[in-house]
């Protein structure tokens, strides 16, 4: 077994303030940053060349969103969002879902497509 201590990256206290499109930095990416450096020191933890474990991501609720966006860096991704509405632009605008662009790639089914060419 791995443990990792988490130590959360640089906090955004208003993420809508001096906001632009070529650089911004909210919860969600920060948090699916921190995801897809965890599942990259847990992928060279073993230095077989063939691992004889799987990097699991669970994420349920807005982490469910969190899981989906960091799923080209896990062998394996569980996500539950809880039934949340999407198609509220209200919901999506939530501090812990707030994603730029996201509503462009088809919302959560979007973020699960980016996994696709990632072979297990």
């Amino acid at each position: 077994m791995i443990q990792f201590n988490w130590s959360p990256g640089i906090e955004t206290t208003d993420q809508f303030a001096n906001f632009y499109t070529t650089y911004n930095l909210t919860r969600v990416q920060q948090r699916v940053r921190d995801l897809v450096n965890t599942c990259s020191i847990a992928q060279t933890a073993d230095p077989r060349p063939h691992r004889t474990f799987r990097v699991v991501l669970l994420g349920t609720g807005v982490a469910g969103l969190w899981a989906l966006l960091a799923a080209p860096a896990a062998d394996v991704v569980v996500a539950d969002v809880n039934n949340m509405d999407i198609s509220d632009d209200q919901t999506l605008l939530d501090f812990n879902l707030f994603t730029p662009g996201l509503r462009n790639i088809g919302s959560f089914e979007g973020a699960a497509l980016l996994a696709a060419p990632h072979r297990f």
